[in-house]
């Protein structure tokens, strides 16, 4: 009897004292009716977890849905058609109870959207139609950014020289203005945002020089620029040199608070000892650090396309790598060849110390193509992978893209209502002192029962 209590004592103590280890979560599965292929980041306000797929819908051009993380209840709560715009992208601001995100395209100039969800009635309106040329540009990849009331964007493609610009939309005035003309020499195809810093804009540029095809190979593989809200004083403050170094970033930049901007650079498809970086640059930019490279071919992931998440309660660095390096054979060993369309969730420290792979993007049940950047809330990463899930199609065998959740430490988030937002949770100090209080008290049971038993 004392060894059976003490055996159960010691599961308790399992429990209690080394809680489960982290574990992944498929919270919702797309289904092509709701949307397929979520090639998004997602968004998280109030306890409601919002995102874009890039097809599917009522007439396949995409949808913005959102999942309510109190009940785990979905509702798709745009169809795009494509006159007003498809393809949608990247939901990236909350500015005045509305969401802002952009199309890529649409049908009547083939420019792209720029939208607004408006969160208490629900209504969706489209603020301003891009058309390339000398408007405001086109190809847009990234939503814009909320700064003083006003949003920035960037486009990929359009403007002056066909390069991508950088604009301003004032939602008051319904007045779009762009403020720089990317070109050739100072920076081209921007594929990230914008971030504000010291009364900055910075941002990313895939690449710096346009070459022919016949031209020789340059080094210089995009950049990093910054320019004052008005459009004055734009300059390159670093240019990627490619290779080890990384070169060819297609996400934001993430500040740390204090001295460090931290990014990812994608890297060149054809080589694959370049499969990107994670880097970090001195805010005055008179630094620059490599702190993980995935072209070591050690399993970890490559093509992070995403910003890198800066967790203010452990102090980690988040981010998906796009693809996976290596790819399987039939009889289970890995061979090295062009990057596989799977990824992996990772974490390191500030310093590249301490680099984990969290997770494996490599099946449908565990999600594949997981894309742009996680988003943090209390204990738990959300984010969406493009494929995988339950259901397949046609063209999508491998599923229509799934929207997930990582529990850090095993700790299940459980979406607090408004009036408990900024209690405290249990943390693994208090598991511990639980496991002390049910050891101390099965202790001194089957110490009792043994002096009962010898009477």
């Amino acid at each position: 009897m004392i060894r059976s209590t003490v055996m159960a004592l010691s599961l308790a103590t399992l429990t209690l004292a080394n809680p489960a280890a982290a574990r992944f979560e498929r919270l919702h599965d797309m289904g092509g009716h709701d949307g397929m292929d979520t090639y998004s980041r997602v968004l998280i306000h109030d306890n409601t977890l919002y995102t874009t797929a890039v097809r599917g819908g009522a007439v396949d051009k995409g949808t913005l849905l959102a999942l309510d993380l109190n009940t785990g209840a979905t509702q798709v709560l745009h169809h795009f058609t494509g006159v007003n715009g498809r393809s949608p992208f990247n939901l990236s601001a909350v500015l005045d109870g509305s969401i802002w995100g952009v199309t890529r395209s649409d049908e009547i100039n083939y420019g792209g959207m720029l939208f607004r969800y408006e969160i208490a009635t629900g209504v969706v309106s489209y603020e301003h139609r891009f058309g390339g040329g000398g408007d405001a540009g086109h190809h847009l990849l990234y939503g814009p950014m909320a700064l003083d009331g006003v949003l920035y964007g960037t486009t990929n493609q359009g403007g002056t020289t066909d390069n991508g610009t950088l604009y301003r939309y004032d939602p008051a005035t319904g007045l779009l203005e762009t403020l720089h003309h990317f070109a050739s020499g100072s920076g081209t195809r921007p594929f990230g945002g914008l971030i504000e810093h010291d009364g900055w804009l910075l941002g990313t540029v895939s690449d710096i020089t346009l070459r022919e095809q016949d031209d020789p190979p340059n080094t210089e593989k995009g950049g990093l620029f910054r320019i004052r809200p008005d459009g004055s004083d734009y300059s390159l403050v670093y240019a990627f040199e490619g290779g080890d170094s990384g070169g060819h970033p297609y996400s934001n930049l993430s500040h740390d608070g204090g001295d460090w901007f931290y990014g990812t650079t994608l890297g060149e498809y054809n080589n694959l000892d370049d499969q990107g970086v994670i880097f970090r640059i001195r805010t005055d930019f008179s630094e620059y650090q490599v702190i993980h490279n995935f072209g070591a071919r050690d399993d970890d992931g490559s093509k992070p396309n995403g910003d890198i998440l800066i967790s203010t309660d452990d102090g980690k660095l988040y981010g998906f790598a796009h693809g996976t390096l290596t790819a399987p054979l039939g009889d289970g060993s890995p061979v090295f060849g062009e990057a596989v369309e799977a990824g992996t969730l990772f974490s390191l420290n500030p310093d590249g110390s301490d680099f984990d792979v969290l997770h494996r993007f490599d099946s449908p049940e565990n999600g594949l193509v997981p894309e742009r950047t996680p988003a943090l809330r209390n204990t738990t990463l959300y984010g969406a992978a493009a494929h995988g899930g339950d259901n397949a199609s046609t063209d999508r065998p491998d599923g229509m893209g799934t929207l997930f959740a990582w529990h850090i430490e095993g700790a299940v988030d459980e979406a607090l209502s408004p009036a408990e937002e900024g209690t405290e949770k249990t943390t693994d100090n208090a598991a511990t002192g639980a496991f002390g209080s049910v050891w101390l008290v099965g202790l001194w049971m089957a110490c009792a029962w043994r002096r009962w038993h010898k009477r």
